[in-house]
């Protein structure tokens, strides 16, 4: 897996399905227990895309693992900030437990 990320150089190029792509590499590259290359897919993906919570919580969750607990905590109010700027913009209710989003009650 590690053979493809020559190709992150691309990314930016790519647009928003690049920062996709990068968060896919990177929880692909931690199930394999690649670490290292983990780690720069990761810190890619979270350059590449300034809206996904998701990012920055995998990226906590690697790095908590992995005895960072800085790092982890960066990440993890990273997170927050990403999740309160989603409610506040959205009239919708962001509801971080079922990962989906839902129409207001009337």
């Amino acid at each position: 897996m590690s053979c493809c990320l020559h190709i992150f150089p691309l990314f930016p190029t790519l647009g928003s399905p690049a920062a996709a792509l990068t968060f896919f590499v990177a929880v692909a590259l931690t199930n394999l227990e690649d670490t290292e290359n983990a780690r720069r897919a990761y810190t890619e993906a979270v350059r590449l895309d300034k809206c996904n919570p998701l990012v920055n919580l995998n990226y906590a969750v690697l790095l908590y693992n992995q005895g960072e607990k800085g790092g982890a905590r960066a990440q993890y109010q990273e997170m927050e900030k990403k999740v309160n700027m989603l409610k506040d913009s959205s009239s919708l209710d962001f509801d971080p437990e079922e990962n989906r989003t839902q129409a207001p009650a009337q």
